[in-house]
């Protein structure tokens, strides 16, 4: 921030509207809808690459990994109402916020400025990707979520969108795994 007024690291970042914030928020909700094929796709190469691997491991004469763990999911499983909410609200309010203004924000601005949309938006996609540690071969569906983000961000040149998506999406997915794991545990 040092050296620039507030107004042009707000425009820099994204954190911008024109056209309103309910435009911009539909956007997001479009966008996220119009990208599900694309982590579709990223879900389906994470899937085959999982299982040659598991099959390369079998034949080798080792045996198959224990299955993916998610730190989230294990703190859903022995929380209080509390923890509850706030782990819901980290998901779903704060880290995308943090998130898109780290990795669509800057990361994909600054990238965007000196290399092709194609370029800015693979390399953003594969740092978010990298950033959430999972296992290599289950990467896909993040890093295709952050590819849709970054196009997102390019299509109406604000992170509102993406924010909106990424918020959309976390809510999914941690709502149905407590819905399932509340169900498995009954």
């Amino acid at each position: 921030l040092r050296g620039v007024s507030f107004q042009r690291w707000r425009d820099d970042m994204g954190f911008v509207a024109p056209k309103g914030v309910m435009r911009e928020i539909a956007a997001g909700v479009v966008g996220y809808l119009a990208g599900l094929p694309i982590f579709i796709v990223g879900v389906g190469i994470s899937l085959i690459l999982k299982l040659v691997l598991e099959s390369i491991k079998t034949q080798a004469g080792g045996e198959a990994g224990a299955p993916a763990s998610n730190p989230i999911f294990d703190e859903i499983v022995g929380s209080d109402p509390l923890n509850l909410i706030l782990l819901v609200s980290l998901a779903t309010i704060w880290a995308p916020f943090v998130e898109e203004a780290i990795f669509r924000g800057a990361m994909f601005r600054h990238l965007r400025s000196r290399t092709g949309l194609l370029i800015a938006a693979v390399v953003s996609a594969i740092a978010f990707g990298g950033m959430h540690g999972y296992e290599l071969v289950l990467l896909g569906p993040v890093i295709s979520l952050g590819f849709v983000f970054a196009l997102m961000r390019e299509w109406r040149k604000s992170i509102i969108p993406s924010i909106t998506a990424h918020m959309l999406h976390n809510g999914t997915v941690v709502t149905l795994a407590i819905i399932m794991i509340r169900l498995i545990s009954a």
